[in-house]
């Protein structure tokens, strides 16, 4: 199965290594976990946002395609976008992760808030694979984090002793990971702040471990998805369902 992903950056989907190549990020680690062994024929093709720039200037502004995204908004333009590459790809599958994080104010951690910006983001995706007018045989995955890929990694405090052992004050380091993660936020430009970023970042350092792509990817391979449903039952819980439809509507060799 050729899955065509797209996301915010390294530490989320991955990267291209120039010398071995596509560098699967924590997204792409879950999502092999939560297809257990329907993953061993996963082939990922990536793209970035960058390259739908240098996609235009090569093929020129096509009439059909700024009539199609004339209407949408957000990431409905990047939808749109992948969806067209995964079909020139032969692609099965695009999935497209994104955060819903947005700076200020106290309804950043309310539940309600959060739920409502969630749908709004991820029916922006939804919406720009929609709009595609071409051939219609990719299946397509808005995959959407409430804040970002850091809630969801902080919900399982056991993968973080499974990937890097207990560290020494192991009762002050239960106390540092949020209850409710997908609801955590705080000042950026503060290090004691519940800002996802801020808040992993001092749960690493009792691990002696800093916050990058590579820590973020062990502690996928860690994770429990059971509790990350659990603890993040907007935004993960909605990425497992999608998962389970995939399964269900049958895997593609």
């Amino acid at each position: 199965m050729k899955i065509l992903i797209m996301g915010e950056g390294p530490t989320d989907v991955g990267y291209i290594d120039n010398q071995t190549g596509f560098v699967e990020g924590p997204v792409c680690v879950l999502l092999r976990h939560m297809l257990g062994k329907n993953s061993d024929h996963i082939e990922f093709v990536f793209t970035e946002k960058a390259d739908r720039k240098r996609d235009d200037k090569i093929r020129g502004k096509i009439r059909h395609r700024q009539r199609s995204l004339r209407t949408l908004h957000g990431q409905g333009k990047y939808a749109w976008w992948e969806k067209e590459k995964a079909i020139e790809e032969g692609a099965d599958v695009a999935l497209f992760y994104c955060d819903a994080d947005r700076e200020g104010g106290e309804d950043s951690r309310d539940r309600k808030n959060c739920k409502k910006r969630f749908d709004e983001v991820k029916k922006g995706i939804e919406d720009g694979f929609a709009a595609y007018e071409g051939e219609n045989q990719v299946r397509t995955m808005a995959v959407v984090a409430v804040k970002m890929i850091e809630s969801w990694l902080m919900a399982d405090p056991e993968s973080f002793n499974k990937a890097f052992g207990k560290p020494k004050n192991s009762k002050s380091n239960r106390n540092m990971f949020p209850k409710n993660p997908e609801l955590e936020w705080g000042a950026k430009n503060q290090p004691q702040s519940n800002y996802p970023k801020n808040q992993i970042k001092r749960i690493l350092d009792q691990y002696q471990q800093e916050p990058n792509r590579d820590t973020f990817r062990k502690l996928a391979e860690e994770a429990n998805i059971d509790v990350l449903k659990e603890k993040c039952p907007i935004s993960f819980s909605d990425f497992y369902n999608q998962v389970q439809k995939l399964k269900e509507e049958g895997m593609p060799n």
